[in-house]
């Protein structure tokens, strides 16, 4: 048990120091809703795996639901075109 938990330590830092902070926020957020949700519907092992979802696929499933848009700015090259930019 303790194994399990220090393994899943690793992996939830190394997530963490990979993904940038603003977007960081958004899915820790997916993944607590994920996880009570999941508590909910399936128990521990059901938190466990909606927060998993919840972290990795929450904007996806959000934004398909109309809740979360992308966010973009027009950007202007030097000839005039103008091009989207996501942020």
């Amino acid at each position: 048990m303790l194994r399990q938990a220090i393994l899943m330590s690793a992996i939830g830092g190394m997530i963490a120091l990979s993904v940038p902070a603003q977007a960081q926020q958004r899915r820790v957020g997916n993944a607590a809703m994920g996880a009570a949700t999941g508590l909910v519907v399936g128990g521990p092992v059901g938190a466990v795996a909606g927060g998993a979802i919840g972290f990795f696929e929450g904007e996806n499933i959000a934004r398909g639901m109309g809740i979360r848009h992308k966010h973009y700015r027009y950007r202007y090259t030097a000839d005039g075109r103008r091009y989207r930019v996501y942020y």
